[in-house]
């Protein structure tokens, strides 16, 4: 009797420890954003575990938890100063994105490049998957590499983006819509943008919407959002836009993304290179009265520009 009231009790405890929940896996990933801020890497040992599967480090790197203190350990030594700052998370399941702001001085050489002594400020976000003891196991990541090069001085500045009209709006005021609702929302999106559908997606964006694009402080209405988006459909004419993964919670989606498509028209004055291009993305909707009111959109334009040759890509 005594044997099967101590099993009892060790399956009960068992239970409370492998009771994970979205919250106590963001707290987790904002102990991760610590470690590195600190620099208390050895931190990461609860955190992350050994077999993970990061998916965002950089080739040559080991593989699992190791891979993971070596990549924050070649940041902070080109960026001493560096912190990462999380702006916002969105968490179902297993799974948390985390919008990120990354700022530092780049005071030590970084992946074959010296040190600038200047200062970056940049959006990124993470993509974080735990097991049932609450330890990280997966991990995707992009960060806005462009705007880091191009604030470290070694890539030409572009232009800001320019505020346009926004299109006439049906309103959905007062539509409530669930998570799941939502996330076919954003899934449809992506759907309508792969067959070339723009005046579809514009109808799922409200008449007040935001657009905040990589880096920039500015938010963009969706006049300016459809420009960005028959800019790359004339670029990319056979271009996908594929979610990967999406979760959703409360009046937000998160998508993680895949693009691809050739490059057969001209790109914001660069000439058609015929090079294939493949990137990811990630991309958090907030919705309200069943539309789109705001978005929230990190892609790797410095992968775009390097595969098709527009920027050059360091060497390995």
């Amino acid at each position: 009797m005594k044997k099967l009231i101590f099993s009892i009790i060790a399956l009960l405890l068992g239970g409370v420890v492998l009771a994970q929940t979205p919250e106590k896996n963001k707290q987790t990933l904002r102990k991760i954003y610590t470690a590195f801020n600190t620099g208390n890497f050895a931190d990461l040992d609860n955190l992350i575990s050994k077999n993970s599967v990061d998916h965002a480090l950089v080739a040559g790197m080991p593989s699992g938890l190791e891979g993971s203190k070596a990549m924050f350990t070649a940041f902070k030594e080109a960026y001493p100063d560096g912190m990462i700052t999380v702006l916002d998370m969105v968490a179902e399941g297993d799974y948390v994105v985390a919008y990120t702001e990354f700022s530092g001085t780049n005071k030590g050489a970084f992946m074959g490049m010296a040190a600038t002594g200047k200062s970056v400020k940049i959006k990124s976000m993470d993509l974080a998957k735990f097991d049932k003891m609450g330890k990280g196991i997966e991990h995707w990541g992009q960060d806005d590499n462009l705007a880091m090069m191009q604030q470290l001085g070694v890539a030409p500045l572009a232009q800001p983006l320019p505020d346009l009209p926004s299109p006439a709006f049906a309103t959905g005021k007062g539509m409530k819509t669930t998570p799941e609702q939502n996330k076919m929302m954003s899934a449809a999106f992506f759907a309508a943008y792969s067959s070339h559908n723009i005046d579809k997606d514009l109808t799922l964006l409200a008449p007040d919407f935001k657009l905040w694009w990589n880096s920039e402080s500015v938010a963009h209405g969706a006049g300016t959002y459809k420009m960005i988006g028959e800019t790359y459909l004339k670029a990319f004419p056979d271009v996908t836009w594929t979610p990967v993964i999406q979760i959703a919670e409360g009046d937000k989606v998160a998508s993680y993304c895949l693009f691809s498509g050739t490059h057969t028209g001209e790109l914001m004055g660069i000439p058609a290179s015929n090079r294939k291009m493949n990137t990811q993305g990630f991309v958090i909707d907030r919705y309200k009265d069943g539309k789109i009111a705001e978005r929230i959109q990190i892609g790797d334009d410095l992968s775009v520009l390097q595969q098709i040759g527009a920027i050059p890509t360091p060497a390995k």
